[in-house]
């Protein structure tokens, strides 16, 4: 009778006690749901005109766009902004299946409908009224990111408009795209850089990942195939060994261009690694081993420019292969300490995963997977802890305000005593975590 008393209470003690545990669970994860739609709310009293901006001083007194300061009316398309923060409402009704958050995605939707240019693409930013007869633009993945979030948010809302925005954008990357396969900056075709073909911040390879989605969203070959046209330019652009890399941009007839005074000719480490990236891209979809021949030259090269710090130059001169680097005033150096702020001359971009990749691709050791494969680890509860307790009253993440911000605060209002700043990228990150956490 004591050992069936005895068996009893534990069983109840270990019922009890797992109990305690799913309600401990349910009480975390209404507390991240809580803290999650408190954010979002303000996050959406920030949208203006359907669409949001790149960030905003925390008393509301200054709005950025891409760079300079704007009228609260603007609209950013420039990812993060408004792509992305609509982006994540539109995610948010799926995970949490609230009809408001839908409809807050569907107005960035109608915003950007009402910003596409004439030609098809998007500007960085612009204003409601702003002239639709400029160039559209790649730079900074601007339209491409733009396209993404169309399809997206026509798939969950079947409505018809954001999938006729989204063929327009892939319009526009048909008709921009040069007859060798690389794609310009900007287009219509304007003056300067922007008419070289451009791998800088991803520009030509953003291009050529989305238009694989169109293909697969709309079925229509010619997206494919522009894509593949854009990848074999890249194979004739590539460098010949022992310099098996990429420059940032290139004229129209293959050679290394400068863009920006700062941007010299030079072979770039960080965009080659993402031509390297998109080139995996282009063999899952095509299972062509040509696409991967480039590897073998480029992480040849990529061993070799490797840095005493063990890190890599974004700039290496042709033919010397020196790291190279500029003033301020666009003059040529070799010495890091003394190169223009505030840009990326140096950085961790190559990975020895990515070309352990490529050699269990060639060797058949590793399949590939298909750019529909998506493997989602599951986010574990103190993995959200940060983002919540860095999560203000007012439902804000503050980031620390910049030495530039600073300096446009001060000429503008004066001095930014507890001013930080809001920013879309760090919610569209930080709610993007507390989403991963509450997704089953």
């Amino acid at each position: 009778m004591k050992l069936f008393q005895s068996m009893t209470l534990g069983i109840l003690g270990l019922w009890l006690i797992s109990i305690n545990v799913i309600a401990d669970q349910d009480t975390d994860r209404k507390k991240v749901e809580n803290d999650l739609r408190h954010a979002m709310t303000y996050m959406h009293s920030l949208q203006q005109n359907g669409g949001w901006a790149t960030k905003w001083s925390s008393d509301l007194k200054l709005t950025w766009g891409e760079h300079a300061i704007r009228p609260r009316e603007i609209i950013t398309v420039q990812p993060p902004a408004t792509p992305g923060v609509g982006g994540l409402f539109l995610r948010a009704y799926q995970v949490l299946n609230d009809p408001d958050y839908l409809k807050i995605a569907v107005a960035a939707g109608d915003a950007l409908i009402d910003g596409q240019l004439d030609c098809g693409g998007f500007p960085h930013e612009f204003v409601p009224g702003d002239s639709k007869k400029k160039s559209g633009s790649f730079d900074d993945d601007v339209t491409q990111g733009a396209t993404r979030f169309l399809i997206d948010l026509y798939n969950v809302s079947q409505e018809e408009r954001f999938a006729k925005a989204a063929r327009n954008c892939a319009r526009f990357m048909l008709d921009s795209q040069y007859s060798n396969g690389g794609w310009p900056q900007a287009f219509p075709l304007g003056k300067g850089y922007s008419r070289y073909i451009t791998l800088n911040d991803r520009a030509m390879m953003d291009v050529m990942r989305t238009l694989f989605l169109c293909y697969h969203q709309f079925g229509d070959k010619r997206y494919y195939d522009a894509a593949l046209r854009g990848a074999d330019c890249l194979i004739a652009l590539q460098g010949k060994s022992p310099q098996g890399g990429w420059a940032q941009q290139y004229e129209v007839n293959g050679t290394p261009a400068p863009a920006r005074r700062f941007e010299p000719i030079a072979l770039s480490s960080s965009e080659s690694v993402g031509v390297l990236k998109v080139m995996l891209d282009v063999y899952k979809e095509t299972n062509d081993p040509k696409y991967l021949s480039v590897g073998q030259a480029a992480f040849e090269w990529l061993h070799k420019s490797k840095l005493p710090n063990g890190k890599w130059a974004r700039f290496y001169e042709l033919k010397s292969n020196r790291p190279l680097y500029c003033t301020p005033e666009g003059e040529i150096i070799f010495d890091v300490a003394l190169a223009r702020p505030g840009y990326s001359w140096q950085g961790n971009y190559f990975s020895p995963s990515l070309e352990k990749t490529y050699k269990d691709l060639l060797s058949g050791s590793q399949k590939p997977k298909t750019n529909k494969t998506t493997v989602k680890r599951k986010v574990v509860g103190k993995e959200v802890e940060p983002y919540l307790k860095s999560l203000d009253k007012k439902g804000r993440w503050i980031s620390q305000i910049s030495s530039s911000a600073k300096q446009q605060y001060q000429d503008k209002i004066g001095d930014p005593i507890g001013v930080g700043i809001i920013q879309s990228g760090v919610f569209v990150r930080n709610a993007g975590r507390l989403l991963d956490y509450l997704e089953k």
